[in-house]
């Protein structure tokens, strides 16, 4: 780009209508349009119902037997807050909702960062597309990242407009950071990529000198006043202790795979690094500008870079960042193919569609978000389990920390959730997530601490596999998605009716599941139980772990299989 014009004079800022970018951002809307299947979105919900209910955010934990009372730190209250909003005022079709705002409402912002930058209306609708493709994974989750996207956005709109702002007449850009950046951590721990996009923008401005000095001085007031509400608030505090290692701990962070860093997440999220090394590359163009550098895209995307370096989850946030610097390149691109019209014209759009297409390529699954629709995927919530768990004595459960966020919406307290860091130390992470995982006999142990009669977890959980294979647990539920199990010890306090199922297990472990059911088809006795135990469950519901079972005994005794197979309706195979 060194010596070319710059992007602005190239096509001018004005190109194509107003409503250009809001009706783009409307078309690309549906894509975020996700059946709501998110474990988190529920302590987030029921977060929110705590402050509507309590008028106060919480500081300590109201909802696990396990952590009660013990600090919790960076509660995004308000988030939580409005995405309870959106759910009292339309149900679960309010958080689908939610995300259709807050997905159109980035990608408008990113479209309007273009315009900002000069590109023509072809590179607007081109790259607000591809942007919502990348991102469509992470803003069609309902929970409070939604709403620091669409933060992060408008920060990069922010930066853009006060580096071009040389007579600092342009107050909106610093409003924004000096409103938005005291509470932005109540909304998402985005707030740390927001200070770090005003402490940018200053830094360009405070380097630039001449003309920008009154923009300069300005900044560093709005840098100044954030820095001190940030340090005077314990929540500003708490996101940058855990920003920068300080707290939480480094176990919690490996229970999902959204946590992997950067490099070993690298395969789920190709396109979106390519994207921002090509923001990069476009950054540098526009900082060796000869007549009008510019810094600030450039920044950004390193930002992103360092950002996706360290959490691969971070990638989205990172395309963000990277978008400026997008546009400059593409920019550039068109002006050196404009001597050939066709090619000028189509270059950008090609090469965003490439970068979409090897984002799908090698990362299908991590690229688009599903099932469609407005309502709860099917079977992804134990609602089956727990109607169960209601009919029994009232007693602890212990829960797989995904479900436990599922849990606490339901008014059920938890052994453990999806909190991570925000609640649990090192040391608690040990001491409670980690006997999950380990064995059966360290499960049984910290249901015993913990005074747990009941056990319910999802059917892949290794809760779930070490509570089928122990003696100390009877399952008294298979469900569509979870099991839901009672100790052994506390098997007289079931209500008449509730039949516990001693026989009817299933475990991933198909040399265990086989050899558990290959002493029973030896045994009249038990084949009789099993098969009243099988007829117990199927009336309650269905469950793809009958099927499975069915399987495994048909390799032992096939006539037995297609018996038990008609009492419940189904086939063996």
């Amino acid at each position: 780009m060194t010596g070319s014009a710059p992007a602005a004079e190239a096509e001018p800022r004005a190109s194509g209508a107003r409503w250009l970018e809001p009706l783009v951002a409307l078309a690309c809307a549906p894509i975020f349009a996700v059946a709501v299947k998110s474990w988190d979105v529920w302590w987030h919900l029921a977060t929110g119902r705590y402050i509507a209910a309590q008028h106060r955010i919480p500081d300590t934990d109201p909802f696990s037997y396990t952590m009660k009372g013990e600090p919790w730190r960076l509660v995004n209250g308000v988030a939580d807050l409005v995405l309870y909003g959106f759910h009292a005022a339309l149900g679960v079709a309010g958080l689908v909702v939610a995300k259709l705002v807050f997905g159109a409402l980035t990608v408008l912002l990113v479209g309007l960062g273009a315009r900002r930058l000069g590109a023509g209306a072809g590179l607007r609708v081109a790259l607000m597309i591809a942007v919502a493709l990348l991102l469509q994974a992470r803003l069609s989750l309902a929970r409070p990242l939604i709403l620091g996207a669409a933060l992060i956005a408008a920060g990069n709109l922010a930066a853009l407009r006060l580096e071009e702002d040389g007579d600092g007449k342009d107050r909106a850009p610093l409003a924004f950071f000096a409103l938005s950046l005291p509470i932005w951590p109540l909304i998402h721990g985005t707030a740390i990529v927001g200070l770090a996009q005003l402490g940018l923008v200053t830094l360009v401005l405070v380097m630039g000198r001449g003309a920008g000095a009154r923009s300069a001085r300005r900044a560093l007031a709005c840098l100044a006043w954030v820095t001190v509400v940030a340090a005077a608030a314990p929540f500003w505090r708490d996101l940058v202790a855990v920003a920068v290692g300080l707290g939480g701990g480094v176990t919690a962070t490996t229970f999902t795979a959204e946590w992997q860093s950067g490099v070993d997440a690298l395969g789920h999220h190709l396109g979106r690094w390519l994207f921002v090394v090509l923001g990069i590359g476009g950054g540098v163009m526009a900082w060796r500008h000869e007549r009008e550098p510019r810094r600030v895209p450039l920044g950004l995307a390193l930002l992103g870079l360092v950002l996706a370096f360290r959490y691969g989850r971070n990638a989205y946030e990172a395309v963000l960042l990277a978008s400026p610097g997008v546009v400059i390149a593409l920019v550039a691109l068109r002006e050196r193919l404009v001597s050939r019209p066709l090619f000028a014209v189509t270059a950008a759009p090609i090469a965003l569609l490439g970068l979409i297409a090897i984002q799908l390529a090698t990362a299908p699954l991590e690229s688009i978000n599903g099932p469609f629709g407005f309502g709860v995927a099917r079977g992804r919530y134990p609602d089956d389990a727990l109607a169960v768990l209601r009919e029994l004595p009232e007693g602890r459960v212990l829960n797989d920390f995904p479900t436990g966020g599922y849990l606490i919406w339901q008014g059920i307290e938890v052994y453990c959730d999806g909190r991570t860091v925000a609640l649990y130390r090192e040391a608690d992470v040990q001491h409670l997530f980690v006997p999950l995982m380990e064995s059966s006999d360290a499960l049984t142990k910290s249901a015993d601490e913990w005074h747990a009669v009941y056990g319910l977890a999802q059917h892949a959980a290794p809760p779930n596999q070490w509570m089928m294979v122990s003696p100390e647990w009877v399952p008294l539920h298979l469900g569509l998605n979870a099991s839901l199990f009672l100790r052994r010890t506390e098997l007289g306090r079931l209500p008449p009716g509730v039949v516990p199922l001693h026989l009817l297990r299933y475990s991933q472990d198909l040399g265990w599941t086989r050899g558990w059911y290959a002493g029973i088809v030896r045994d009249p006795a038990l084949r009789a139980q099993l098969l009243t135990e099988l007829e117990a469950a199927h009336r309650r519901g269905e469950s793809p772990l009958y099927y499975r079972i069915l399987d495994q005994i048909a390799a032992l005794d096939p006539a037995y299989a297609d018996e038990l197979a008609a009492r419940i309706g189904a086939h063996s195979r």
